[in-house]
């Protein structure tokens, strides 16, 4: 019987030790995985920086749009 249980505690180790490493291909995709998501997060950034830029663009043709018909409405 002792030989039974330390037979299935070696068999249970080493499968836990067996699934914990990983393959080289297990990294790989996690390190391509992760820079996706940080390539996706820049990608996200910088169309919010975009889109501030262009709203700040617009307001600043509105202002001038603006000083153009005083002036014109002042002579």
């Amino acid at each position: 019987m002792k030989r039974v249980f330390i037979t299935l505690s070696l068999i249970a180790s080493l499968t836990f030790v067996g699934c914990e490493s990983e393959t080289p291909a297990e990294n790989a995709q996690e390190k391509a995985e992760e820079m996706t998501d940080e390539l996706m997060d820049d990608m996200e950034e910088a169309g919010e920086d975009m889109e501030d830029a262009m709203e700040d663009a617009g307001e600043s043709i509105e202002e001038a749009a603006d000083t153009l018909m005083q002036d014109e409405e002042e002579m």
